[in-house]
């Protein structure tokens, strides 16, 4: 019996078109899903996906207030942005305001949605992302000097 060679040539061509079309696949499908709003899994990994904050649709935020829409943003990107980076883009997706000093205003709305007894956001030094992406984050606790100025001001105050 003759035994049968292979070309791997033949076998490797054939296995990278198969890989550059799934490839092309996988990046259809990511942004479409942007386009549409939905969240992109990455298995919870900030930064996995190789959206960029140009790649947000123009209506993304249509509709939503700045909360709703920062959570939208940060899930659609997957990855901590600064606040101007989230006020930047919540601009580029359509959220309309009249706000004078917008990256202000949405600072104060995330802050108060950090400030809820269960928060959606949380900040990470200059960065805010979703609490999702830090499963063992824990509120920071009030350092007690501070505690204690704050008792020995209000103090001062109601004596005078």
């Amino acid at each position: 019996m003759a035994q049968d060679t292979v070309d791997y040539n033949v076998v490797l061509a054939d296995l990278e078109a198969k890989r550059d079309a799934l490839d092309d696949a996988i990046e259809g499908i990511r942004k479409m899903l942007a386009m549409s709003g939905l969240s992109v899994s990455t298995n919870g990994a900030p930064g996995a996906t190789s959206f960029t904050l140009d790649d947000i649709p123009s209506n993304a935020f249509h509709g939503l207030n700045i909360g709703a829409a920062a959570v939208k943003l940060l899930d659609i990107t997957q990855k901590p942005l600064s606040m101007q980076a989230i006020a930047d883009a919540l601009e580029r997706g359509g959220f309309r305001h009249t706000s004078k000093n917008f990256v202000n205003t949405v600072s104060t709305a995330m802050y108060r949605m950090y400030q809820e007894v269960d928060p959606l956001v949380v900040k990470q030094g200059r960065e805010w992302g979703l609490r999702a992406w830090y499963p063992g984050w824990r509120r920071p606790r009030r350092d007690d000097s501070e505690t204690q100025e704050t008792t020995t001001a209000e103090a001062a105050n109601k004596e005078n």
